[in-house]
């Protein structure tokens, strides 16, 4: 009795979370990054992977960089603009978008993300990667995105606002 009186708890427990995680979740649809000068496709999806990975680092539900991808199509050019974003996002269903913008010369990298609702910016980040190898630049745009997705999470309502009574 005891056993089974666990068990529910455990699964009522375990629904109540899952609930709760789905409807607090936001999702983000992170955009391929501009990178300047312009980098092999394999490269700058190594870029596209690490804002994934750093906006799911702040507890955003990401939208997959290879759906994402996917579904730009033959218009897998970095978006560079507001407009294209929220169109990407929407297509997405998804209630945010991040852009980024990577230029690198040499061995040295300026990273910026924006993070976008609709075609209003709600958070952005900016690093520098001095004399870094190709993995310290992925570490540094994950941790630059991770510092705006971060931001952005206050800033977006976390679900249909009623009216005051």
């Amino acid at each position: 009795m005891l056993l089974r009186s666990f068990k529910t708890t455990a699964f009522a427990l375990l629904i109540s979370t899952a609930m709760l995680t789905t409807a607090t979740a936001k999702e983000l649809c992170p955009l391929p990054p501009i990178m300047e000068p312009a980098k092999a496709p394999e490269l700058a999806n190594r870029f596209h992977d690490a804002l994934a990975k750093g906006a799911a680092e702040s507890n955003w539900q990401v939208i997959a960089p290879q759906k994402v991808r996917a579904q730009r199509g033959d218009k897998a050019k970095p978006c560079g603009r507001a407009s294209c974003a929220a169109e990407t996002a929407k297509a997405m269903n998804a209630k945010a978008s991040a852009l980024a913008h990577i230029k690198s010369v040499g061995k040295n990298y300026h990273i910026r993300v924006w993070i976008l609702q609709g075609t209003q910016k709600i958070a952005a980040g900016e690093t520098r990667c001095d004399i870094c190898t190709l993995r310290e630049a992925l570490d540094s745009t994950e941790q630059a995105m991770a510092k705006a997705a971060k931001d952005a999470r206050v800033k977006i309502p976390r679900g249909p606002v009623s009216p005051p009574v």
